[in-house]
């Protein structure tokens, strides 16, 4: 895309903005967030990522964005039980928010307390049915935790392109190939 700004512009960007923003108010959760964001993506410097993102807490501890760049950061630091406080902290504070709720059931599967997961998604499930998202969690803890493909294929009712191709996968690994072919 011509018009999209290279990396290495955008991260030098944002480092000027953030410590600009800094310079004027160096308790500012909104820019030590970004200086955290700064040092997690582009620096991968996850300790000053931390100290960041600790010292926006402090200014915004009902934050669900901070709630969420601690629990990423717990989670990159393998402190899966701290990464998941935060980010079910993130989740009661923002319950609408799909994206801190998909971070959450990822967190909850790679700590692999998959009835957690499974709970949630299916309570996802009850406030949007649609939810592609909570349709492939759905399934996926259905086969995990049941070992059942019937199940997960339920659970796979969208026409999304990435619901299309787990159903497919789904169909194929239940040896139904000319259904997952028709699919693909």
């Amino acid at each position: 895309n011509p018009d999209r700004t290279p990396l290495p512009e955008t991260a030098r960007l944002a480092l000027e903005n953030a410590e600009r923003a800094l310079a004027l108010q160096p308790t500012l959760a909104e820019a030590n967030l970004a200086m955290g964001f700064y040092h997690y993506y582009v620096r991968v410097d996850f300790a000053q990522a931390l100290v960041s993102f600790e010292t926006a807490l402090r200014a915004k501890p009902n934050d669900s964005s901070v709630l969420t760049a601690l629990g990423l950061i717990a989670r990159r630091l393998n402190r899966y039980g701290e990464s998941i406080a935060h980010l079910r902290a993130a989740h009661r504070i923002d319950p609408r928010n799909k994206a801190v709720t998909r971070i959450l059931m990822t967190t909850l599967v790679l700590a692999r307390h998959y009835s957690a997961a499974a709970q949630l998604c299916a309570h996802e499930l009850t406030l949007d049915a649609s939810d592609s998202n909570a349709q492939s969690y759905c399934a996926f803890m259905q086969f995990v935790l049941h070992d059942d493909d019937e199940g997960a294929l339920a659970y796979l009712r969208s026409t999304s392109p990435d619901i299309v191709q787990d159903r497919a996968e789904v169909l194929h690994r239940m040896k139904r190939h000319k259904e997952a072919i028709a699919l693909i």
